[in-house]
C-alpha cells in the first residue's frame, strides 16, 4: 500500500471526526436557541450569520467556550486544511 493511500485514508478519517464533532456541538447550540424560543431557534438554524451571534453572545452553557471552539475551529479545520490536501 502506498505511503499516499495511507496518509489520505488519515485526513479522510480526521476530516470525518472534525465534521461529527463539529455537527454535534452546532446541534447543542442551535437546541438552545429553540430552548429560548422558536424565532431564535429558527434564525439560528437557517442564518448562520444569527447562530455566530446566538453562539457568542446569548449561548449559556457550563461549556460553552469548548462547544463554539468546538463547533467554529472543527468548521474551519475540515474547510481550509484536510480539504485543500486531498
Amino acid at each position: 500500500m502506498p505511503v499516499a493511500n495511507v496518509v489520505s485514508s488519515f485526513l479522510g478519517g480526521l476530516d470525518t471526526l472534525g465534521l461529527v464533532i463539529s455537527f454535534v456541538c452546532w446541534l447543542l447550540i442551535v437546541v438552545s436557541a429553540f430552548n429560548d424560543s422558536m424565532l431564535k431557534g429558527f434564525l439560528c438554524l437557517f442564518c448562520f450569520l444569527y447562530g455566530f451571534w446566538y453562539a457568542f453572545f446569548e449561548f449559556k452553557h457550563k461549556w460553552k467556550w469548548v462547544i463554539v471552539i468546538g463547533s467554529f475551529a472543527c468548521m474551519f479545520y475540515v474547510r481550509h486544511f484536510i480539504r485543500s490536501h486531498l
